[in-house]
């Protein structure tokens, strides 16, 4: 490890984490070892607070030095923690690490803003960091999310590009003079973007939006369209892929950036590879011969028959074109804004609410419970999507908290926390 990636480290939340924990313990410490034998049994029995001091600083020594000379490189990512795109690129990860050279450790960050996996990978190293984001993961449509993810990274490769089609029933007219007839519905993801607000006013789509344009969950799509209630869709390719492949739907126009349409549009779901702009040239080479061969690993390839949408390796300056046709035609000067977090929004009254009652929780039902409520809450709050395994893996992990914490209270401190009233 050198001196700059050294440097970057000491900067990170981690690294003042585990040095707060490690001075605060040491103070502890001093303390207990001050303080004459006959007193240090009122406050726990024998030298068990003095052992339990021992073994918390110990591990915590050891945590802060194994980060700062830690020499695997690092993969940040915002796929959702047992996501389809999280299970294929653990996969391709996997790949990576089974050929010479360093290994990479994947580094999840499904939180927004400055929880995010972009916002921290400016944190970290360029030359043993990577970025892995897929646009579906962000708190912002496909354009804004390109235009984003560019501003002082090159794409390494593009690692797939769900294209959105415009597709009608098989059997429907769909001339120039009738195309204005239609009814469409179209994934409500597609609102505010420039896409959607540029495709509606083409002259061949020219009646009223209200009437013609439905904004529909992709399931309900389907059913509208099985029912007639729409006669085409607009959405991504894998959604619709069932109802292609077995000749129910007819493809009008596919926005891939590559076929050439009407509309002269792009748009897409994607998920790429990310490298900062500082990266030097040697890294990058070698990162890029790597994923080359991992994506052509006999593990990656078999993964890829149980994927929705089709991965690819594409080389950079294809990533680059279409990323960047995409984040163009998201400044066409079309005002847009960022999408709400969907699915999160109770969370924040009901935090704000239980650390308010926090004090009272704990007397009804119990300082662990209460704390593993809140505490939940909060680190629910930070992540941009819920799956069953990241609500599992938060359950587990502040059921140890809370249950560690009473423990050192009861037993180093003699501090006995409240179990509450109603058991």
């Amino acid at each position: 490890m050198n001196y700059q990636t050294l440097k970057y480290r000491v900067k990170t939340i981690e690294f003042w984490t585990l040095l707060l924990l490690f001075l605060a313990g040491s103070y502890f410490l001093a303390q207990a070892l001050g303080m004459p034998f006959e007193m240090r049994r009122t406050i726990g029995p024998g030298f068990i607070p003095t052992i339990v001091l021992v073994g918390l600083l110990s591990c915590t020594l050891v945590a802060l030095v194994r980060f700062l000379t830690n020499p695997h490189h690092k993969i940040y990512t915002n796929f959702p923690e047992g996501s389809e795109d999280d299970t294929t690129f653990k996969t391709l990860t996997t790949a990576l690490n089974t050929q010479n050279g360093h290994r990479f450790t994947l580094s999840s960050h499904t939180g927004l803003g400055s929880f995010s996996a972009l916002s921290v990978i400016k944190r970290s190293h360029p030359d043993i960091s990577v970025l892995a984001a897929s646009s579906r993961a962000t708190q912002v449509n496909a354009e804004l999310a390109a235009k984003e993810h560019l501003r002082g990274f090159t794409p390494l490769t593009l690692l797939y590009f769900d294209a959105f089609v415009l597709a009608v029933r098989l059997g429907t007219t769909t001339s120039n003079e009738t195309l204005g007839q239609l009814k469409i519905g179209y994934d409500n993801l597609l609102d505010d973007t420039v896409f959607l607000e540029t495709l509606r006013q083409h002259p061949e789509l020219s009646r009223p939006f209200e009437k013609q344009w439905q904004p529909m969950e992709i399931e309900a799509l389907r059913v509208a369209l099985a029912e007639g209630k729409i006669d085409a869709v607009l959405a991504a390719r894998s959604g619709l892929e069932e109802s292609l492949q077995a000749n129910e739907l007819t493809v009008l126009e596919a926005f891939d950036g590559t076929t050439s349409g009407k509309s002269g549009l792009i748009y897409g779901d994607w998920a790429a590879l990310f490298v900062p702009d500082d990266q030097a040239n040697e890294a990058r080479q070698q990162n890029t011969l790597r994923l080359e061969k991992a994506f052509g690993s006999p593990a990656f390839t078999a993964q890829l028959q149980h994927v929705q949408v089709p991965w690819h390796s594409s080389n950079s300056e294809y990533a680059q074109t279409l990323l960047g046709a995409l984040a163009d035609q998201g400044a066409r000067g079309i005002a847009v804004k960022a999408q709400a977090a969907r699915g999160r929004a109770y969370a924040i009254p009901i935090t704000l609410l239980a650390i308010a009652l926090f004090p009272f929780l704990m007397n009804i039902v119990g300082f662990i419970f209460t704390s593993i409520l809140v505490t939940s809450l909060i680190m629910a709050l930070l992540r941009a999507e819920l799956s069953v395994t990241g609500l599992i893996k938060i359950g587990v992990i502040n059921v140890v908290i809370a249950v560690s914490t009473y423990m050192v209270f009861y037993h180093v401190f003699s501090i006995p926390l409240p179990l509450g009233s109603i058991w």
